[in-house]
């Protein structure tokens, strides 16, 4: 087989190389050979033309552009491309002869005399200024030369008549030139259609000899595949066993035979029985992480509410003793009028450490949600009403778009409720003032989500992936437990919350919920996802 094929692609290859050349030979050498013939000979006509015209205007004209006129000048890159084209190209006997006789008419065009025989056949040829400066016969491109000499010095002159008569001799001349270029452009194309046909013909030639090595190659692979297959018939049942064990299911793979297959079939088993135990291990090894891993947040909670408790009872105590001191050494009025702000300032200590105890205790104790029938709709439509007030004394616009036929979802009214109010004011503090807020709900596949858009100044990149963290805040005064309380509640419910957001663009929480049709069944395995 890898005879049969390799046999069919050096054949291929080599053909390619034979047509590459062609197109090669085409594209390098015969059609800017053409295309140069196509420009000197459009060049000529357009000499030929200027000197048919014939007033006196018209020739004070040409005086002015006609020793532009070149008509042999690029004649000699012809003659170059003709000899590259005989000496280098790959071409048959024929052709290189069909070139080279090419290149002599070309050559005789610049070298030959019939220009000087015209003239000596004419009976005034004594005194025409070609055999006044000549004296002997000389080339084609010389006597054009010598004739155009004198053309411009008539024109100076401004001997028109004279002018006249020596400009139909070189519009005559250019006229030679022309019709040898055209019989050059014509055997150039000529020999351009015969390599096209010819690698035309290769081209056939190879596609039939590779589609008959193709065939053989293909006989000769369906029967080794067949061979293959027969021999490695108690592979399906290892595969079927891969499947099994990939899917948890480590059971044993039968296969007796007593050679390489049988061996491996019995290393396959002795994995399989292997990663059984590690699974088992594994899941006995995760739970006990989980359970080290709540372990380790109940004691950094414990930390962090016995710093933060320590602080404000300092405070508590050294205002207790400033108060006392200032009722035992002051009247009653004044005593009063002063210690206000110190039972102010108590108060306020004691109230922050309230909120501080009872935002952990919260996030270690958050209750099993008990699950009703909810309307997102609704509760999202009473949330907003309820704060609607608060947005509008921080001067934050609430936008409410929610969307119609929203199914409903299976949810702790009071949990959700406390996760969306938390995320609506942590968009308001983020704004500050002069801001917005879009609340919208739509259907997410299977399940229904609620978008909380403020048009804040955004989270960084380095902080988007730790804010659900515990204990991890941006905010001056904040306890960081605030957005793990909506995850660990959302989560409760089977769902998810997500976050998007970009510097200076504001910031998108989505709190997507799986639709009650779902059933509780597959919430509580969400949840325990």
């Amino acid at each position: 087989m890898i005879f049969a094929f390799g046999a069919v692609g050096l054949y291929g290859i080599y053909r390619m190389h034979q047509l590459r050349s062609s197109v090669r030979l085409v594209r390098v050498e015969v059609l800017p050979l053409a295309s140069t013939l196509d420009s000197i000979i459009s060049d000529l006509k357009t000499y030929e033309e200027e000197l048919a015209r014939t007033s006196d205007r018209d020739l004070v004209r040409l005086r002015g552009y006609f020793p532009s006129f070149r008509t042999y000048v690029r004649l000699e890159e012809i003659a170059t491309r003709l000899d590259r084209l005989a000496s280098t190209a790959p071409l048959s006997k024929d052709d290189n002869e069909r070139v080279k006789l090419q290149s002599d008419r070309l050559k005789n065009v610049r070298d030959g005399q019939e220009f000087w025989s015209r003239i000596q056949g004419r009976s005034d040829s004594k005194n025409h200024p070609v055999v006044r400066e000549a004296k002997k016969a000389t080339s084609n491109e010389h006597v054009y030369e010598i004739q155009s000499r004198a053309y411009i010095s008539a024109l100076q002159r401004q001997e028109f008549n004279r002018a006249r008569r020596m400009q139909e001799e070189l519009a005559g001349m250019i006229r030679h030139v022309r019709t040898e270029l055209v019989g050059i452009r014509k055997e150039v194309h000529r020999f351009g259609v015969r390599v096209d046909r010819a690698a035309e013909r290769s081209e056939s030639r190879a596609l039939l000899v590779i589609s008959v090595a193709t065939g053989i190659a293909l006989v000769i692979a369906l029967m080794v595949m067949t061979l293959v297959a027969y021999t490695l018939r108690p592979l399906r049942r290892l595969r079927e066993g891969v499947r099994r064990v990939a899917a948890g299911d480590f059971a044993e793979v039968e296969v007796n035979t007593g050679d390489e297959l049988g061996e491996l079939a019995g290393e396959f088993n002795r994995m399989s029985t292997s990663l059984a135990e590690r699974d088992q291990l594994l899941i006995k090894q995760r739970y006990e992480l989980i359970r080290s891993e709540r372990l380790a947040t109940i004691g950094k909670m414990s930390s962090q509410i016995a710093h933060e408790i320590r602080n404000p009872l300092s405070s508590i105590g050294l205002n207790t003793e400033l108060l006392e001191e200032e009722l035992s050494e002051e009247g009653e009025g004044s005593r009063l009028t002063e210690s206000r702000p110190l039972l102010t300032a108590i108060r306020a200590e004691v109230d922050r450490l309230a909120d501080v105890t009872e935002q952990y205790l919260r996030f270690a104790r958050v209750p099993k949600p008990e699950l009703s029938s909810e309307d997102v709709n609704a509760l999202v439509r009473d949330l907003t009403a309820f704060m609607e007030q608060e947005f509008v004394s921080n001067s934050v616009e609430l936008i409410v778009d929610l969307s119609s036929k929203l199914p409903r979802v299976a949810a702790d009214r009071d949990q959700l409720r406390q996760a969306i109010i938390n995320l609506l004011r942590n968009a308001m503090e983020a704004i500050g003032n002069d801001g917005v807020v879009n609340v919208s709900t739509r259907l997410e596949g299977a399940a229904v989500a609620i978008d909380i858009q403020d048009s804040g100044p955004g989270i960084e990149k380095d902080s988007i992936e730790n804010i659900f963290d515990p204990f991890f805040t941006t905010k001056t005064d904040g306890t960081g437990l605030g957005l793990p309380l909506v995850l660990q509640v959302v989560r409760e419910h089977g769902g998810d919350v997500t976050c998007r957001s970009s510097p200076e663009q504001g910031t998108v929480f989505s709190i997507v919920l799986p639709c009650e049709s779902l059933g509780s069944k597959d919430i509580a395995d969400r949840s325990a996802s």
